[in-house]
């Protein structure tokens, strides 16, 4: 499949991930969740909906605490669908930095293009370039303490092989990425005492529409051991001109919300046992049909 021969469309929706539950009561009694974790998603949804084979998109997430003096974070990774799953398939890479990654620029990239994002500080691979369906959704990439002064930033990488074959066409999946924090205490207000922990209601529904979409959203969290109730936001999915699409369609899965599939954004109960979620979902659209002469694929 050349590049430009199949458009990807995907509709990305962020929302924050918000956690702190004291770690030495979670072996007793259900901790209650605070408002601490904020996280912030940047990305070009215009790109993402028109990604071709040989290309890739830049998606930043950045992770902080606002309100909890020191915290544990953990991020996985979590995919599912035919674009996933085919050799030839999604492709995708996940780095850290200590501080904010400079040199980002939003828009569709060559795989092969020399100038990446940079990193002053800290850089890690938590996962090098490697098929999205080689990532263990049960790992924890990342895995570190926070304080106040500190803060966790993503760089997520994710695009098509250049031999992309034409059966994929018309075949969608999606993608999350779920991050936690517990700790064991809040910060106390100003001459008065500790606060005790409180929900956050849902956060308002995305508009679509803004080019890149950076944002900076809580969501309702869950105790240790529960799901998290992440409240799902409508995204809108481009749709490149040409026929509808003729590939495979993404079967049914009993472990994928409902919710998901329609707007990107959900919570992952297999995956999430606290916090938020960001998610993507990717959907291979198909091109104009064209007269085959040389059998080729």
């Amino acid at each position: 499949m050349s590049a430009g021969a199949a458009l990807a469309g995907v509709a990305a929706a962020a929302l924050g991930g918000l956690l702190l539950a004291p770690a030495a009561a979670a072996t007793t009694a259900p901790a209650q969740p605070a408002d601490v974790l904020r996280v912030r998603s940047t990305v070009d949804p215009t790109a993402l909906s028109s990604i071709a084979p040989g290309q890739q998109v830049h998606w930043t997430v950045e992770a902080a605490l606002d309100g909890a003096p020191e915290g544990d974070l953990q991020v996985r990774l979590w995919a599912a669908g035919p674009l996933v799953e085919h050799p030839r398939g999604l492709v995708v890479e996940l780095e850290s930095c200590a501080v904010a990654w400079q040199g980002v620029e939003q828009g569709l990239h060559a795989a092969s293009a020399p100038d990446r994002p940079r990193c002053a500080a800290g850089h890690r691979r938590p996962v090098p370039p490697q098929r999205l369906a080689d990532v263990d959704p049960a790992v924890a990439l990342v895995e570190r303490h926070l304080d106040r002064t500190d803060g966790e930033h993503l760089l997520l990488t994710v695009g098509l092989p250049a031999d992309a074959p034409d059966e994929l066409q018309g075949a969608r999946s999606d993608v999350g990425v779920g991050i936690t924090a517990v700790g064991d205490r809040l910060d106390p207000p100003a001459g008065g005492p500790a606060p005790s922990p409180s929900p956050t209601p849902p956060p308002p529904s995305a508009a679509p529409g803004a080019t890149p979409t950076t944002g900076t959203t809580p969501a309702p969290v869950g105790t240790p051991g529960t799901a998290a109730p992440v409240a799902a936001v409508p995204v809108a999915r481009p749709v490149p001109a040409g026929p509808p699409s003729a590939g495979p369609a993404a079967p049914a899965r009993p472990s994928l919300p409902s919710r998901l599939a329609r707007t990107g954004a959900e919570a992952l109960p297999a995956l999430l046992l606290a916090g938020g979620a960001l998610g993507a979902g990717l959907l291979l659209r198909a091109r104009p049909a064209r007269r085959r002469t040389d059998g080729a694929a």
